[in-house]
């Protein structure tokens, strides 16, 4: 099967540069640079010496399964890699710039200003939004300005240059490293964020209670930091002893993904170009290509039961709703009509404001910017489809679309193939190099629902932040420490001169959890059962919910046992946060012990599917644990579920050994 397509047959529709006459193609003059991607993403991860390079275009495979750990089971960092290209003067690349061609300079201010900035509570953006006071509110002065970790600008040049630390900032006087630079080969920059540090000087608790019991401040521990930051990316360029200007870039290093392989029904990437469009900063789509705008939303819908057995019950084998080749490749043919209609149906309107739940679901069921409360109640507790999506939509029903599939990658058998990778970004022309990379670290990063959020969150769907498509509008660093007093209103965080205006080191993070790891293992799924047991869900293609554990993988494939056996492994859907399920009944232990073991949370990634289960299936998404942990107790199996729905047998017993009652199970399920 060929498993490559050309951009822009990657989800994403940006089109390439407009080279329209010889003249422009032979200016092989520079006149300036620009460096790529314009926002590029980092990951922390504790392995002290091990990394790998994030995802650089739209639909670039993931890592092979089980290399984003290190030979001690620990988690790699995935490194953000940045490129210099030279344009001329009709804004056109024409060539990568690199130590062999031109003398650079790279440098990077990066810092975590979180514990300094104001309370999460909801977008601030949003009707729904309230004012916040300040995080660690009793400090003031000095103290406050303690809490900010800004290391100094850092400088790196050459090829396969020695390890540049991010190093001299603090947290009240706690010395916290951000990470380090690199360069490649090619003398191309490497980010580097940190650890997955997160910690209390004082000891202090995650969570604060009233006298009735009442939660506070969930996302907002207080005398907390974390090793998250971002910053401007800048570099200083000679071409034959002359200097050229340089258009900087953003690195934003965020929390691990643990589905590497799996992309968000909406991106970063999306929601940005989506801002850029309505601002007028980039050309609106021509017109509505299946392959760029129908598909992938089938596609990321489909990829979601491997991360929620909601998604997997709806979208996958045998499922109500199964989003197969055969649905994929019919659906753009002249007399797919009435099944076009059918799924134009299913998604949700941007100005539905019925919530359905049960067997009425509409899609996609993932939790919108309003949700507060167990049950969704409110037109925005739940995602719609974007506006912008919704109307190519509404094109592909009204059959006003390019049907462009290359019917190729959608066999009619196996039900569901392999998935369809985009070719290396070498493999396409100099000047549309430019655009693949602005596109691709976004791409797999998740937009919704901005409660926070995994990587950034609502400021980023405002055009002022920006100076063009995804390229963050810089201010004077030595402007720091805007004050907008004790409380922060919603009026204020959108005001012209806001925080929504440029941006300096730790500005976009800031708005984010603090600790990172509390609002990964808080934030879930199906936290009403009468709803729906496992949707809607938050943010499962980067932290997951119910997985094909290696173990029920390794029964799958084991041809030695029966047809029966071999199915009720594959149907057989594990939670990811059992491991710790199993140790702790509330949500200071759980987050505690994220903070402490965030590395044993398994990660999933692509395998193959058994070779006799070709016609049905060729790819499979598998979790591995942190190798060399023990098996995990019977008990674990009291938190699975099944594609089927069949119950959990002994169900009660094993929660009793696991040590919850039912009633404890139950209240915690629906705590957020």
């Amino acid at each position: 099967m060929n498993n490559d397509k050309s951009y822009p047959q990657a989800g994403i529709s940006e089109p390439t540069q407009n080279i329209s006459s010889l003249s422009v193609v032979e200016d092989n003059e520079i006149a300036y640079a620009k460096i790529h991607p314009g926002i590029g993403i980092a990951r922390v991860g504790n392995s002290q010496h091990e990394f790998y390079i994030g995802p650089e275009y739209p639909a670039a495979p993931p890592p092979a399964f089980g290399t984003t750990r290190d030979s001690t089971g620990a988690m790699k960092r995935q490194a953000a890699r940045f490129r210099i290209y030279g344009y001329n003067k009709a804004g056109v690349a024409i060539k990568e710039l690199t130590p062999e061609t031109a003398d650079i300079e790279w440098q990077v201010e990066v810092a975590n200003t979180k514990s300094s900035w104001y309370v999460f509570d909801a977008a601030m953006d949003q009707p729904k939004a309230q004012s916040v006071p300040r995080r660690n509110p009793l400090l003031t002065g000095e103290q406050r300005r303690a809490l900010e970790i800004r290391p100094p600008a850092k400088h790196i040049r050459g090829v396969n240059a020695a390890s540049v630390q991010l190093d001299g900032g603090s947290f009240k006087n706690v010395p916290v490293n951000l990470g380090e630079l690199r360069t490649d080969e090619q003398g191309r920059l490497l980010v580097l964020g940190g650890h997955g540090v997160a910690a209390s000087p004082s000891g202090a608790p995650l969570l604060i209670y009233d006298e009735q019991g009442v939660e506070h401040n969930f996302n907002n521990s207080v005398d907390w930091y974390d090793d998250i930051s971002d910053g401007p990316v800048s570099a200083t360029v000679s071409v034959q002893g002359n200097a050229i200007p340089v258009t900087g870039a953003w690195v934003v290093v965020a929390p691990p993904d643990y589905a590497p392989g799996i992309v968000p029904f909406r991106s970063l990437y999306d929601m940005a170009r989506h801002t850029a469009v309505e601002a007028g900063m980039t050309l609106s789509d021509a017109e509505t290509s299946y392959s760029a705008h129908v598909l992938p939303l089938l596609e990321r819908l489909s990829a979601l039961q491997w991360v929620n057995l909601g998604s997997a019950q709806a979208h996958g084998m045998g499922g109500t709703d199964p989003i197969d080749a055969a649905l994929l490749r019919t659906l753009p043919e002249a007399d797919s009509d009435r099944q076009r209609f059918d799924v134009y149906a299913k998604f949700r309107s941007p100005d539905d404001t019925t919530v359905h739940g049960g067997a009425a679901l509409k899609w996609p069921q993932l939790y919108g910017d309003g949700y507060a409360g167990a049950s969704p109640a409110l037109k925005d507790d739940l995602l719609p489809v974007a506006p912008q999506s919704y109307q190519h939509l509404a094109d592909f029903v009204l059959a006003d679309f390019a049907a462009d599939l290359n019917a190729e990658n959608y066999p009619s058998v196996p039900q569901f193939p392999d998935p369809v990778y985009a070719k290396p970004i070498e493999a396409s022309p100099v000047a549309e190099q430019p655009a693949r990379l602005d596109a691709g670290p976004l791409s797999f990063c998740c937009a919704d629902a901005f409660h926070p959020g995994c990587e950034l969150t609502w400021p980023m769907r405002h055009a002022s932040l920006y100076s063009e498509l995804v390229r963050i509008k810089s201010r004077d660093t030595a402007l720091i420490g805007e004050d907008y007093g004790d409380l922060l209103t919603p009026e204020q965080a959108v005001a012209e001169n806001g925080p929504l205006q440029g941006q300096g080191p730790g500005d976009l993070t800031r708005w984010m959890a603090v600790p990172w790891q509390g609002d990964t293992a808080r934030c879930r799924s199906g936290y009403d059962p009468e709803f729906h047991p496992y949707l809607p869900t938050f943010w499962p293609a980067s932290v997951p919910n119910e997985v094909l554990s290696e173990e029920n993988y390794q029964l799958y494939s084991d041809t030695t046992l029966s047809e029966k056996e071999r199915q009720e492994a594959f149907q057989t859907r594990d939670k990811w946060l059992r491991t710790f399920l199993l140790e702790n009944r509330d949500n200071e232990s759980v987050m505690q012990a994220m903070v402490a073991r965030f590395d044993e949370m398994g990660i999933v990634q692509r395998r193959p599917a058994p070779a006799d289960y070709a016609e049905q299936i060729q790819t499979v998404f598998v979790e591995q644990r942190k190798p060399g942990q023990p098996p995990l107790p019977a008990a674990a199996s009291a938190f699975s579920g099944t594609l089927d729905g069949r119950p959990v047998l002994n169900r009660a017993n094993l929660l009793e050994q696991a040590g919850w009652t039912e009633a404890q199970w139950e209240a915690f399920q629906r705590q957020r």
